[in-house]
């Protein structure tokens, strides 16, 4: 499933912000992980605390591109930067939407997952053989993708494959993603929240 649909909120700008600060709180915690590794491994192996800086500033120095100390001038610049980069990722999440929602009225995707009628798939043991399909398809129960809507789908799909664009035409593309993102997935979901 898109990251839009996977939080909660409103509108898109609502569900954007959740999404970025779940993300900023997954980086924290992988951080905290990465120095409590290297804390046990140089405890382990019995780095001292002079060496322990070196080590991890020249880390940091290798992966800066300009290791100069920062300005005033600077942090400006740094706050433009993070309404540039807050921007791209709402269109970017905002285009992954869009290419579900397409990926949806063609039949590829499964809705059901969006809608909460059907629960997330499991994560696959590691050791386990690669599944026919992707855990987000719409699929049949021996794991191949379905050519037809199964009983009790929230929605039609072409059989043949095809959607056009013709407005007022019964396979028009854009009506079908209409009816993926207004009558499928807003509408439940706000009924489910």
């Amino acid at each position: 499933m898109p990251a839009l649909l996977q939080v909660m909120g409103d509108t898109l700008a609502v569900r954007t912000a959740v999404w970025s600060e779940h993300v900023r709180a997954i980086e924290l915690q992988r951080a905290a992980l990465q120095t409590e590794i290297d804390r046990r491994c140089f405890e382990l192996y019995g780095i001292d605390e002079a060496d322990q800086r070196s080590i991890t500033s020249g880390f940091s120095n290798a992966m800066c591109e300009d290791p100069e100390p920062a300005d005033d001038d600077s942090e400006a610049d740094s706050e433009i930067d993070d309404d540039i980069a807050y921007s791209f990722d709402a269109a970017v999440l905002a285009a992954q939407l869009v290419s579900w929602a397409v990926g949806v009225a063609f039949g590829r995707f499964d809705l059901r997952l969006a809608t909460g009628a059907r629960p997330l798939p499991k994560e696959p043991d590691p050791f386990h053989p690669l599944p026919r399909c992707s855990p987000g398809m719409l699929a049949d129960d021996e794991g191949l993708p379905l050519t037809s809507a199964p009983a009790g789908y929230p929605m039609a799909f072409p059989e043949n494959g095809i959607l056009v664009d013709d407005p007022g035409h019964s396979c028009d593309l854009t009506t079908a993603v209409r009816v993926v993102f207004l009558d499928a997935c807003w509408s439940s979901r706000r009924e489910g929240s």
